[in-house]
């Protein structure tokens, strides 16, 4: 049985959400709303048990029980806001890219639509600095670096390689996911055999 065709999809949770001080409640509680879709969620270190692996193996042990994860899911759903910075976790962004090289949609969520140069100038308003400067051409500078100016929350490397955008929570994003594997298995959201991304990005 192929994968589109299974009843039950497999979604693969990616983001700075496992540093959270309730990160067992929050897991527990997105995977309820998941099963609630007809969704399987995985977890990070769903497939690790951390008291039989030595300490200088964790790190290992969790790329390569997350890399299993990953390819065992037919979806991901990604976390994509802001974490220690105004970017969104480096590590939840190598994992979309490691999805999108697989050919998997990946469903990225945020809790505003910002475009990037809103979020930077929101941030430099918050800390009491006036909004960047323009150059002539109308360009944006931050800190001696220009802004990317794509009207998009997501740097364009990011915002090409997912299938859709959800501004919401991973509950939202859940929800998008069946929208979106609904719309796949019917046929209507190839695009040119394809699954949708970038330009043909779908919004939820």
């Amino acid at each position: 049985m192929s994968k589109n065709k299974k009843q039950r999809a497999t979604v693969y949770m990616a983001g700075p959400d496992v540093f959270r001080h309730d990160v067992e409640d929050f897991a527990h509680q997105a995977k309820q709303a998941a099963n609630a879709m007809g969704l399987d969620a995985l977890f990070p270190c769903d497939n690790l048990d951390f008291e039989k692996i030595p300490k200088d193996q964790i790190a290992k042990a969790i790329f390569e029980g997350n890399i299993a994860l990953m390819d065992q899911a037919d979806y991901m759903v990604a976390n994509t806001n802001a974490w220690r910075g105004l970017e969104p976790d480096s590590g939840t962004c190598w994992e979309m890219a490691y999805m999108y090289s697989q050919g998997k949609p990946v469903i990225a969520y945020r809790s505003s639509g910002l475009s990037m140069v809103e979020t930077v100038n929101k941030a430099r308003l918050e800390k009491g600095l006036t909004a960047m400067e323009k150059d002539e051409s109308g360009q944006h500078w931050h800190e001696g670096n220009f802004v990317e100016n794509f009207s998009n929350p997501l740097n364009l490397m990011l915002q090409q390689s997912i299938s859709a955008f959800v501004i919401g929570d991973v509950a939202k994003a859940f929800e998008c996911v069946a929208s979106m594997r609904h719309e796949i298995t019917s046929g209507f959201a190839l695009v040119n055999g394809k699954k949708p991304s970038g330009s043909n990005m779908k919004m939820c």
